[in-house]
């Protein structure tokens, strides 16, 4: 039955498109008459009668034009052209063929007695030989972006094969891609987190080595070749790569936590680390924070376009709490005291309210890493005033970062009304719906949640909530 209704809802939206069709060549149809008519009204107010008009310039031009030719011909040849050959005619089709080799003979004859038939052919010679070059450079360029191409099937293949837990197929499908483009450094940098969670550290550390050769401020490459080097026990070498992530990622959590790993475990077993390593660890975090303003960090520069992006972002976890032992009266000296020192430092200003849609993107692309200052931010934000900001420039992007904050904090800590505010009025906004078109399914489940969690608050208009899912396509 679902066949058949859908073969009739097809069948009418043909008709439905087929009467819009004709509505539209109608209305065409009697457009030109108005037009005709109210030229024919200005001609006469203007005491000119529409049939006394002058003939159109050049009406017959190509006919014209077509008889010169033709008579031009005929006096260079002083006589008619000769009678076209009928298709069936073999006889004189062979005549045909046979004369015009007769003459192409003749003529390559006259050619190779000419003096200048050497030099004709060595220029055509080289100009053959240019256009070789040209059609072959074309040509490798053409295959460098097929190849980029299917190195970009490769790696989304096998970032669904990794998401599905099938590391083997993951790894396959990434080592086709590094084939096709070696210069990518996202294909090894992949295949070493998939080599991560089948515990080959050897190979994992060889392919994020190389995944920092191609770019150097990959700092997803560190983080594993860090993970790499500690599961085989080398702890210096993985708290250097951990570092350098704090480098590029000032606040990155998971670098925090196993950096504190790694020096737990070069400090002196369950006592926590010596006061040498305490102050070592506060140095680096010290270190770390050389472009401090304020208590900002100013991150190191790099254009967005150059960036790597891939399969995932590491897990973040929370704040390690020090479980050091306590001096008396005073505080810890356990690894995790000098991680927090760090933390301090790294520690990002919360933006004040933005003013505009520009300021709100910026801001909320500087607090990417941070979900709990991305939460307060998006809280000091008055719902009403959304309409304002944003004006005509709301984004699919931004749009989408804001539900997925809102996912992650406001169902856990906010009220279901300020959810239901945001809601309502982000769907305010001018270009919301040209956003909301190219919402995925993922999208669509976020502001499914938001809305369920909305729906929970008492004094909801449930009119009002049923138009909002509507607005948002759950």
């Amino acid at each position: 039955m679902s066949a058949e209704i859908q073969n009739f809802e097809t069948q009418a939206a043909i008709r439905r498109n087929a009467e819009e069709v004709q509505h539209f060549l109608r209305d065409l149809q009697t457009l030109e008459e108005d037009m005709k008519r109210k030229e024919v009204q200005l001609l006469r107010g203007a005491g000119v009668e529409p049939s006394k008009l002058p003939p159109v310039r050049n009406k017959d031009f190509k006919q014209k034009r077509r008889k010169k030719q033709e008579s031009t011909e005929q006096r260079k040849d002083g006589q008619k052209r000769e009678p076209r050959i009928e298709a069936y005619d073999y006889q004189a089709w062979d005549k045909f063929v046979d004369k015009a080799l007769v003459e192409l003979e003749e003529e390559d004859m006259s050619d190779s007695m000419s003096p200048e038939a050497n030099t004709d052919v060595d220029e055509e010679d080289a100009a053959e030989q240019d256009g070789d070059v040209q059609d072959g450079d074309e040509e490798s360029r053409m295959e460098r972006e097929r190849n980029k191409q299917q190195a970009l099937l490769e790696k989304d293949k096998g970032n669904d094969y990794f998401k599905r837990c099938q590391y083997q197929a993951a790894i396959e499908c990434y080592s086709r891609g590094m084939q096709a483009d070696p210069e990518n450094p996202l294909l090894p940098a992949n295949r070493a987190m998939a080599l991560l969670k089948q515990q080959k550290y050897v190979e994992a550390e060889v392919d994020c080595s190389t995944a920092i050769l191609l770019d150097p401020l990959y700092p997803k490459a560190f983080a594993r070749r860090g993970m790499a080097c500690s599961a085989q026990g080398r702890l210096q070498e993985a708290c250097k790569d951990f570092e350098m992530v704090l480098k590029l990622e000032p606040g990155n959590k998971q670098a925090l936590a196993e950096l504190d790993k790694v020096l737990k475990e070069l400090g002196t077993g369950e006592k926590g680390l010596s006061e040498t390593d305490v102050k070592q660890a506060k140095t680096q975090a010290k270190d770390l924070s050389q472009e401090v303003t304020g208590r900002a960090i100013q991150p190191i520069s790099k254009p967005v376009h150059l960036r790597s992006q891939d399969i995932a972002a590491m897990p973040q976890s929370g704040v390690v709490k020090n479980t050091g032992t306590q001096r008396r009266g005073g505080t810890g000296v356990g690894g995790a005291a000098a991680v927090e020192e760090a933390t301090r430092l790294l520690n990002v200003t919360l933006p004040p309210t933005p003013l505009n849609a520009f300021q709100l993107e910026a801001d909320l692309r500087k607090l990417r890493s941070r979900s709990d200052m991305s939460h307060r931010y998006l809280k000091q934000i008055e719902p009403t005033t959304l309409t304002k900001i944003f004006q005509n420039s709301l984004e699919p992007d931004v749009l989408y970062q804001i539900l997925y904050i809102m996912e992650q904090s406001f169902i856990v800590h906010e009220e279901p009304a300020l959810t239901f505010a945001f809601m309502q009025n982000l769907s305010e906004v001018s270009r919301f719906d040209m956003a909301t078109m190219f919402m995925e399914t993922k999208e669509i489940c976020v502001a499914k949640a938001l809305l369920d969690h909305a729906a929970s608050c008492p004094t909801v208009n449930t009119t009002k909530l049923m138009e909002l899912r509507k607005k948002y396509r759950v």
